[in-house]
């Protein structure tokens, strides 16, 4: 039996336990270590590269763990989800790589990626113009100065909101289990990089004609202290489109990517 038959065949109640302890040690490896090399081993060498000079305290990352910890039963509960729609016959997921080419696989991960960044962003917006979508975005935002375990602290209701492009893109696209995988670690990776606390890119970044268009862990710590703009998840496309950038990022980009401290404000939703 191989791995493909042996998840297919698994009972609901046990490939949900494996998916959330998939998931979990997943997340708390990757957010772990991201932890431990900036907030840890080597803190006062990556100083210069904190964001907000302040630190966050503990009771914020006990919250961020807890809710981190009920978003990964949810996207497990998804996982679940989509595995019943394979089942049935719901997606246009295959397993057989002699189905498609080994370019499509390629293209359909990094076709993945736009579509969950658009995705991302008009949801991602709508929340900060919807009052009522607001009340559960809020929960997001408690993290004012964001760390490596805020990647994942939603409100249970915006987790939904969160992972439910997945279950729908599979409805048309052809995707390999392999390719959404990958591209489900590559938001996990880029998510927790980007609540990292951390500028990781040097300066001069955002004026390269290809690399600006990449955000950065400043554009995102900029949206969770001040609030409406720079909603963009992966790529820089709609907030240059719509907008909806703040005019001071690329001189807090360039404040901090250059180990100067930049000025730290708090707009209350």
């Amino acid at each position: 039996m191989d791995s493909q038959s042996f998840v297919l065949n698994l009972t609901p109640i046990a490939f949900l336990t494996l998916s959330s302890v998939f998931m979990a040690i997943r997340y708390f490896l990757i957010a772990g270590i991201v932890f431990w090399l900036f907030y840890k081993l080597f803190r006062s060498q990556f100083i210069s590269r904190k964001i907000q000079t302040a630190f966050p305290k503990r009771r914020q990352f006990k919250r961020e763990i807890t809710s981190s910890v009920i978003t990964i039963l949810i996207f497990s509960g998804f996982a679940l989800l989509i595995r019943y729609m394979r089942i049935n016959g719901f997606t246009a997921m295959y397993t057989d790589f002699e189905a498609y080419s080994s370019l499509w696989f390629v293209c359909s991960f990094f076709l993945l990626i736009l579509l969950h960044d658009a995705y991302f962003y008009w949801m991602h917006f709508a929340m900060h113009q919807s009052r009522w979508l607001m009340k559960f975005h809020a929960h997001h935002h408690k993290s004012f100065n964001p760390t490596p375990f805020t990647s994942l602290s939603f409100h249970p209701v915006e987790s939904v909101f969160e992972i439910a492009f997945f279950p729908l893109i599979i409805l048309i696209l052809p995707v390999h289990p392999i390719a959404l995988a990958l591209a489900g670690t590559w938001s996990l990776l880029f998510n927790v990089l980007g609540h990292s606390g951390y500028e990781l890119f040097r300066s001069g970044f955002l004026e390269r004609p290809l690399l600006k268009w990449l955000n950065t862990p400043t554009h995102h710590n900029m949206h969770h202290r001040f609030g409406n703009g720079n909603y963009g998840l992966y790529f820089n496309f709609w907030d240059t489109l719509m907008k909806t950038n703040f005019k001071n990022y690329k001189r807090d980009f360039e404040r901090v990517a250059s180990s100067k401290k930049i000025i730290t404000e708090h707009t209350k939703f």
